[in-house]
């Protein structure tokens, strides 16, 4: 009964490392805080810039984009809505996507920098999908 016992406890400890093995992969791979890691945060940062500029109608197969002209009321969206084009031409450049990408990735406060600005222009395009649709 001694050698039962000894064979549910190693099994039991086995499991439990196990289990503790797979909670420390998932939380590298979550990063800090239960955060995707920033590399996928600024792949997804990216592709949503570039859903941005074709749900906008900004995209270079697209006709000429007037973002600029419908934010020119607002002098604070007006300079976000500048900052939204700039998104959208480096997002397109291999080269500067991949400098962003560097700095986004190498100096954690340029990334918090990267993400409020990410944020700010969430905002930004809401509110030009607003326009658009009324």
């Amino acid at each position: 009964s001694l050698r039962l016992v000894d064979e549910a406890l190693s099994a039991a400890l086995a499991q439990q490392e196990s289990l503790a093995a797979d909670a420390a992969v998932d939380k590298a791979a979550r990063g800090r805080f239960g955060r995707k890691p920033p590399s996928e945060r600024f792949d997804s940062m990216l592709a949503t810039c570039l859903e941005w500029e074709e749900t906008l109608g900004c995209a270079p197969t697209m006709t000429e984009c007037d973002l600029e002209e419908r934010a020119a009321f607002e002098d604070e969206e007006g300079r976000l809505v500048k900052v939204l084009r700039g998104s959208f031409e480096g997002a397109r450049c291999p080269p500067v996507a991949e400098a962003l990408r560097v700095c986004y990735m190498e100096y954690s406060p340029l990334r918090l920098g990267g993400d409020i600005i990410f944020k700010l222009l969430g905002k930004v395009v809401d509110g030009q999908v607003k326009r658009l649709n009324s």
